[in-house]
């Protein structure tokens, strides 16, 4: 797997190390110079510790259950990469995580109004991650446009909710740029995804 360069400046070989510093053509003691150091991502670390050898379909990309979702779309949503599954995120509000599992669509309103709104299984360390999570809606789930809202926390923060995943929501936009027959406009999206990536 890959992973992310270190530039480590420092002075090698000193007396007290006991190391050398190794150039082309010759080693010296007391030598200044960088190394470059290759760690593991978060995602690393956790694909390492889900996939037992021989088993080597784990990169980003891979989908090693065969089901709709990617290796890093299954950390992202706290899913399990080794056994297929289909269902939908649920959870207790303000609480933990019951089930982890695909965003869906949610309607918010008490006593028969229209509140929709996408919910997302979302790492607690997404930021430290360098996980991006993208919501989007459409009209036709041919052309889709991004979330301009700030995801919602519905679930519990620290002690109240020991899972690594926490449960989002985006709210549906009103409407959202669509063209029609060739004639530019705006329509109520229907649909919602969410799209996940990382450097």
């Amino acid at each position: 797997l890959g992973g992310v360069a270190k530039t480590v400046p420092g002075t090698y070989g000193s007396i007290a190390s006991g190391a050398t510093f190794k150039d082309d053509t010759y080693f010296t003691t007391g030598s200044t110079g960088t190394v470059t150091v290759t760690v593991g991502t978060p995602y690393d670390a956790w694909a390492n510790g889900t996939f037992v050898p021989p088993l080597t379909a784990k990169l980003p990309g891979d989908n090693q259950d065969s089901d709709t979702l990617t290796n890093l779309q299954e950390y992202a949503f706290g899913t399990q990469p080794t056994v297929s599954t289909g269902g939908s995120i649920s959870y207790v509000a303000g609480g933990a995580i019951t089930t982890t599992g695909l965003p869906e669509a949610t309607n918010f309103a008490v006593g028969g109004g229209v509140d929709y709104r996408g919910v997302f299984g979302r790492r607690k360390d997404y930021v430290a991650a360098g996980l991006t999570y993208t919501a989007q809606f459409s009209v036709d789930m041919a052309t889709w446009t991004n979330s301009a809202d700030t995801p919602t926390v519905l679930t519990g923060a620290g002690g109240a909710n020991p899972s690594e995943i926490e449960a989002v929501s985006v709210p549906y936009p009103l409407f959202i740029p669509y063209t029609r027959n060739g004639i530019p406009g705006y329509e109520k999206p229907t649909f919602f995804r969410v799209g996940v990536s990382q450097p």
